[in-house]
């Protein structure tokens, strides 16, 4: 859970994860909501950041974004790609238990970079 706290107010919990390990070089983001509030101030990218570091801290070599076209989320059809992931092809998914007609986007963890993310810190 993300809180959002900034210059324009208090926006309260503003975004939600949850990630599977698959085998164990994978970590799968199979969820990731936002409100579309903040959508589009960066806070997306580092939260990405975020996710990429927690991954590499518990031994991850690969992370996986998935993405599931709806009319609610067309504007971050792109957001994996932006953030320098590659999409994979229908061959190259292997995800347990999905049953959703999703894209995958594949990031090397020892190779990620993340853009736009120089704007937030964490405050605890």
């Amino acid at each position: 859970l993300i809180h959002l706290d900034d210059i324009y107010g208090d926006h309260g919990l503003v975004a939600f994860f949850n990630a599977e390990k698959q085998g164990k070089d994978y970590l799968v983001i199979d969820n990731f909501l936002m409100s579309c509030r903040v959508i589009g101030r960066n806070l997306e990218s580092w939260i990405l950041y975020k996710i990429t570091n927690l991954a590499i801290n518990l031994g991850y070599k690969f992370l996986i974004g998935k993405y599931i076209k709806s009319d609610r989320n067309s504007m971050c059809k792109n957001f994996y790609l932006d953030n320098n992931f590659d999409l994979l092809s229908q061959d190259q998914i292997d995800i347990s238990n999905d049953q959703d007609e999703a894209q995958y986007f594949l990031a090397t963890l020892s190779d990620i970079k993340i853009p736009n993310i120089e704007a937030y810190e964490i405050e605890n």
